[in-house]
């Protein structure tokens, strides 16, 4: 199950950046674009409720933490890059509230 709480993290921080990506194409070329824009960031929207309702009700008292190596600079003893994705409650009530 934190697996799934894993992803859902991670979507809700990527889906702004591609919504991102997406404005910035050439407006002339796709004249409804702002379509797709507030469709991104609604999907957020409910991923981030998800998030919210799966972790206050499945997990009240843990803090959930994922942590990964996203990339290695200069071999295996050189720098990492780790990610760490820390939920508790107040993350994702904060999530929720200034989505």
């Amino acid at each position: 199950m934190n697996t799934q709480l894993t992803i859902f993290q991670v979507l809700i921080v990527l889906l702004p950046l591609f919504g991102f990506l997406v404005a910035i194409l050439p407006p002339k070329r796709y004249k409804k674009m702002y379509i797709a824009e507030v469709g991104i960031l609604f999907i957020a929207l409910v991923l981030s409720a998800v998030l919210f309702f799966m972790k206050i009700f499945s997990f009240p008292d843990e803090t959930i933490r994922s942590t990964f190596t996203l990339f290695t600079v200069g071999g295996s003893d050189g720098f990492n890059f780790i990610v760490d994705l820390t939920m508790d409650n107040m993350t994702v009530a904060l999530l929720l509230w200034f989505r």
